[in-house]
């Protein structure tokens, strides 16, 4: 997975107040902590959603899902 770093701190890292060349940048941006995400699988590409739109990977009852929903279960269909 790639890493993330907010715009605003890759901004940062170049306009520092001195005139940065591209690679006194690049490796600014280098040094900065990448965001501590993970990738999310929007219900409507979940192997746990069924034809009628239930999630089963929670087990019973199933509960009706949006398109856009998620939740930490989910999975990718293959």
């Amino acid at each position: 997975m790639s890493d993330y770093i907010s715009r605003q701190a890759a901004i940062d890292a170049c306009f520092d107040g001195w005139n940065n060349s591209a690679d006194d940048c690049a490796r600014n941006i280098k040094s900065l902590l990448a965001a501590d995400v993970v990738p999310v699988v929007r219900c409507k590409e979940c192997k746990f959603r069924d034809n009628d739109d239930f999630c089963t990977g929670r087990g019973f009852p199933y509960q009706l899902v949006p398109d856009d929903g998620f939740c930490d279960k989910g999975e990718r269909k293959e």
